[in-house]
């Protein structure tokens, strides 16, 4: 048998020729199989969807959790504390809503708690926030209250209405604890500073109206002035004491002797205005009369007096018409610039015809110049110490004073002395009162300052100051307002300035 038969016999008995019965099992093992492979097709499917449904909860929630963010960002400038949660609520089920929408079943299920753990966070925030500013402003509403008590114990001379504005005062913060929950510790210090400020007032009110009875009170540790006081405390402010003593001395014995040349220059002002009505009266036709004369000896110094009814008796009150004459002229001028009185001189060279009536009235003028010498004067002793210490920041000070005081002449020409002397003290107080080492020499303080213990910019006894002076109708409001502002601004500088050295001696700042 050839090969190629032999071949194929083998292949036809190792396949027999299939039956119709065989035929019909092969085709249901291959639909079997074919069902199979769709099934895990549509498997796959499900997992892709599934996939893709869970990234996009994930990026939804995202999306919903930075809106929820941005608007509890925003909701920081509602007005209205207690709404600001309900407002949240509101925008928390709007967006929950929203985007929850485009989601079935366990799809959306997944959303919404994902969402709600968004709602809890920035809800909370929403919460602490608006807590928060609300006891903040309940803090200042308070603060105001406690001031006003404060300033009432600190004011009044009856101890028992000390007393029961203290314990009003501590009652308005009492409430405020109960209000928000604050713990006792929190209280017991809020209460502690309470009646501190109250104690530096009253320290303070004192030292205004009687430091000598302020400084007995506080001779003695533990009682008076000195109750509840540090020995460092005391000993502090029995140094205060001591200087406001000296200054009030200095300032009384200044004023004192302000108001003896005050009354001197009115004086002399009421006698040139007499002898300007002599030397009218004696170019009249009827002549300066001795009566006339008579009538004002009371502001005419003794020597004028004599010279003006010794020339009325020799000339009979009727005055040439003169020509100034050099010779007299300028020496009374030199004189006149020197600061030297030339008043008497002057009137009697015009009345001997060697001064015209407008060189007269221009020599005058030269002398009323001076008019504010005894304020320059009380400016220049006040700030004596500063000029003569060696520290830039106390001579800058004092410069600035000087140039206020002089800027103030400049646009008062007019001014009394007695208003120029005032000025003077205003711009002496503005300067004294600060501790150079702690309040920036750019910065214009406050009017109406007064120093803590240590030299400082006391706040809480300035606000009470200001306060009594506006209740006394000493100063205007719009007065009180600028007034409290340039103590919060002095107050933040202070609070700027004990940072910045706690941050060098700290070794955070060169």
């Amino acid at each position: 048998m050839p090969r190629i038969q032999r071949s194929i016999a083998q292949a036809t008995a190792l396949s027999p020729t299939p039956t119709p019965e065989a035929y019909g099992a092969a085709e249901a093992r291959g639909l079997q199989q074919l069902g199979g492979a769709i099934q895990q097709a549509a498997d796959v499917g499900r997992q892709i969807n599934d996939g893709y449904q869970r990234q996009k909860v994930y990026a939804l929630a995202t999306d919903a959790e930075d809106e929820l963010r941005r608007y509890s960002e925003e909701l920081a400038q509602e007005p209205d504390f207690e709404r600001r949660e309900q407002l949240f609520m509101e925008r928390f089920q709007d967006v929950r809503d929203r985007y929850s929408e485009q989601f079935l079943g366990p799809h959306k299920q997944q959303f919404s708690t994902l969402i709600a753990q968004s709602r809890n966070r920035h809800g909370q925030t929403v919460r602490a926030q608006a807590r928060e500013d609300a006891m903040s402003a309940a803090e200042i509403t308070a603060n105001r209250s406690a001031e006003q008590f404060a300033s009432i114990a600190a004011t009044s001379s009856n101890p028992m209405d000390q007393e029961i504005a203290r314990r009003q005062g501590e009652q308005v913060y009492r409430q405020l604890a109960m209000d928000f929950g604050v713990g006792e510790a929190q209280l017991s210090e809020t209460l502690r500073k309470f009646n501190r400020s109250i104690d530096d007032a009253i320290y303070v009110e004192r030292l205004r109206n009687d430091p000598v009875d302020a400084y007995r009170q506080l001779s003695v540790p533990d009682q008076g002035l000195a109750m509840g006081r540090t020995e460092l405390e005391r000993q502090k402010m029995l140094t205060t004491a001591v200087n406001t003593i000296d200054q009030d001395i200095v300032r009384r014995d200044s004023l004192e002797r302000a108001k003896t040349a005050q009354a001197e220059r009115e004086r002399k002002l009421a006698a040139d205005n007499a002898q300007r009505s002599f030397v009218a009266e004696a170019n009249s036709p009827d002549g300066l009369s001795l009566e006339m004369v008579q009538q004002f000896e009371d502001v005419l110094d003794p020597s004028s007096y004599r010279e003006w009814t010794q020339w009325v008796h020799d000339t009979g009150g009727r005055m040439k018409p003169g020509r100034t004459n050099p010779a007299v002229y300028q020496p009374l001028r030199d004189r006149a610039m020197a600061g030297e009185d030339v008043t008497a001189d002057v009137y009697a060279a015009e009345r001997d015809g060697h001064l015209t009536g407008g060189d007269r009235n221009a020599l005058l003028a030269v002398g009323q110049n001076t008019r504010f010498g005894p304020a320059d004067e009380y400016l220049e002793s006040a700030l004596k110490v500063g000029d003569l210490a060696d520290n830039a920041v106390l001579r800058a000070r004092n410069a600035r004073a000087k140039l206020y005081f002089d800027q103030w002449k400049m646009e008062n020409p007019n001014a009394s002395l007695g208003e120029a002397i005032e000025r003077a003290e205003l711009e002496v107080r503005r300067a004294i009162v600060f501790d150079p080492g702690r309040i920036p020499v750019a910065q214009t303080p406050p009017m109406f300052a007064v120093q803590g213990a240590d030299g400082s910019l006391d706040a809480a006894a300035t606000r009470v100051e200001l306060t009594r002076r506006f209740q006394q109708t000493e100063i205007t409001r719009a007065e009180l307002e600028r007034e409290l502002d340039l103590v919060d601004r002095f107050e933040q500088a202070q609070r700027a300035d004990a940072e910045r050295k706690r941050m060098r001696a700290a070794g955070g700042e060169p």
